[in-house]
């Protein structure tokens, strides 16, 4: 990113799973979300805007895939496991479906219904989902019991990270707002 640009969504070392594969691939997740920001909010062209959703589609099927074969690795083919492959399977439908649909949405609704949108779920899915199958896998990798690994999993989820959760979708909302009003402002000067 360069000065130019707007940190929409940034990675904070508090989202990393502990996991360094899984962790790689969420800061650049965070990287491609905030390419698309940029491109809807500084520089509206469509072929770029299209670039930037295809890429961030091309990268988060790779990463979907990448992060299955972690938790398959190591844990058993529960209903959380196949729950998990769904809502990545839904995510990568919806990035498709709203970038068909992105052309005809108005260019005041664009960053909540665009970059709202996966800016929150990206978050929900990493500090629920993502961060709940990587405790798992390691306590588990650490010698726990299923059940205690289990356990410790549920334990973090309700605990700090729904405090970051919370506090990040905040910070995300009043982001939001900014981002919103300076495009309001950009139209208006043109």
């Amino acid at each position: 990113m360069t000065e130019s640009t707007i940190r929409f969504f940034t990675w904070s070392e508090r989202y990393s799973m502990g996991i360094a594969e899984v962790d790689k691939e969420h800061k650049q997740l965070v990287y491609l979300l905030n390419v698309l920001a940029n491109h809807i909010v500084l520089q509206p062209d469509m072929s770029k805007v299209n670039s930037a959703f295809d890429e961030l589609i091309a990268f988060t099927s790779y990463h979907f895939k990448s992060e299955e074969k972690i938790w398959n690795a190591c844990l058993p083919q529960e209903d959380f496991i196949l729950q998990h492959e769904k809502e990545h399977e839904d995510l990568l439908s919806g990035i498709i479906q709203l970038k068909n649909e992105f052309p005809d949405i108005s260019k005041e609704n664009r960053i909540e219904q665009s970059l709202g949108i996966l800016c929150r779920w990206l978050v929900t899915h990493m500090l629920k989902g993502d961060l709940y199958l990587a405790t798992m896998v390691q306590e588990i990798k650490s010698g726990a019991s299923f059940n205690d690994a289990e356990c410790a999993a549920i334990n973090i989820i309700n605990g700090e990270g729904q405090i970051l959760l919370e506090a990040t979708l905040s910070a995300y909302n009043s982001l939001s707002e900014t981002a919103q009003h300076l495009v309001c402002v950009r139209s208006q000067l043109e």
